[in-house]
């Protein structure tokens, strides 16, 4: 079902405000407060289980068949192993993208995300065996270049960093966010497209929202075993959380980010995908000026309208051909571009 053009503007609106707003609240959320990332990432993985969870009971129903959870046992349960691996994954570097804000202002680390477009072309190619093309390649190669351009002159903040410490926090983090989220989204394209069939797994529980229940799963269990580990507790005298009404925004953002992705692969086409990602770097340090006050420098001007072309070329390139018979496996791959043009605090999966 196409929508309407007004309907299209407000998904793209309300898009492009939960982009910015993600950013600008969580480097909000470390100004004004003490907070743990690991409880906000629990939580948010415990919300988008239960929104999967009432999908997949929606979509079995309207089969008449039974769901999954009147399959469970520990032979089930053991099947979901491999899930813990990208889970892991996920886990630190969604936590790793909380604690950033406190360290860099949101504009940086919102250009920054784009050099996960690099690593996953890396990674796809060597263990994927999945082919690019010669634009895209060049697209990679274009981001890279604006990075180093933003570095040169990055900007002061009002964050804990200043100067030098900037751009080495930043390339450092580039790197290892870069290679974290590529390869849990590498693997999660492996397990889905290869791991699950050689199993043998019924076609029903290959549906997107039992696999992403089972991935969940796991982020719960690990922001539980995170949250008690940092020995901070709930109350204000026994640790140093301190609640804010931010945190329900924080909150918020993290759980509709992977509804509105959804939404968008679902409603809009590859050109206006495209777009929004570009305009979601622009407003995202628009805000981040105007609200929180941090400087954009001249180079991170240009180095942003470099890594906008790069990431939008990136997208334009990728290769028509590459198609599937197979309705959820497509929709990974549209996904994993939406994912590159819509950059957001925590990756979804």
């Amino acid at each position: 079902m196409a929508l309407t053009i007004p309907l299209q503007l407000t998904l793209l609106c309300l898009t492009l405000s939960l982009n910015t707003l993600s950013g600008v609240s969580t480097e909000y959320g470390w100004r004004v407060s003490q907070w743990n990332p690991a409880l906000f990432l629990t939580i948010t993985e415990l919300l988008k289980w239960i929104i999967s969870a009432i999908f997949h009971i929606r979509e079995r129903r309207a089969a008449k068949q039974p769901t999954i959870f009147s399959m469970i046992s520990l032979e089930l349960l053991w099947d979901t192993r491999n899930y813990g691996i990208p889970s892991a994954l996920y886990f630190v570097n969604n936590n790793l993208n909380m604690w950033i804000f406190l360290y860099l202002p949101s504009h940086i680390v919102v250009m920054t995300y784009n050099l996960k477009i690099v690593a996953l072309m890396i990674i796809a190619t060597y263990f994927l065996k999945q082919t690019f093309s010669l634009l895209q390649w060049l697209a990679g190669i274009t981001v890279l270049a604006g990075v180093c351009v933003i570095q040169y002159s990055p900007g002061s903040d009002n964050s804990e960093s200043a100067g030098a410490s900037i751009v080495l926090i930043t390339l450092a983090y580039g790197c290892v966010n870069a290679v974290l989220s590529g390869s849990a989204g590498t693997y999660c394209e492996y397990l889905y497209k290869f791991i699950e069939k050689e199993k043998g797994t019924p076609e029903w529980q290959q549906s997107i929202h039992v696999q992403n229940m089972k991935l969940y799963s796991y982020g719960i269990l690990l922001g539980l075993v995170g949250f008690f580990a940092s020995g901070q507790t709930l109350n204000k005298n026994d640790g140093a959380y301190e609640f804010h009404w931010i945190h329900v925004v924080i909150l918020a953002c993290g759980t509709l980010n992977g509804l509105v992705i959804g939404a968008i692969m679902k409603y809009l086409d590859n050109v206006v995908r495209s777009i929004m990602g570009a305009l979601s770097l622009i407003t995202a340090a628009a805000a981040s000026s105007m609200i929180l006050g941090n400087e954009l420098t001249f180079h991170y001007m240009v180095g942003s309208v470099i890594v906008i072309v790069g990431a939008q070329a990136y997208v334009w390139g990728r290769r028509t051909e590459v198609t599937t018979s197979n309705g959820d496996d497509n929709d990974r791959m549209q996904k994993m571009d939406v994912e590159m043009a819509t950059p957001s605090p925590a990756d979804t999966s």
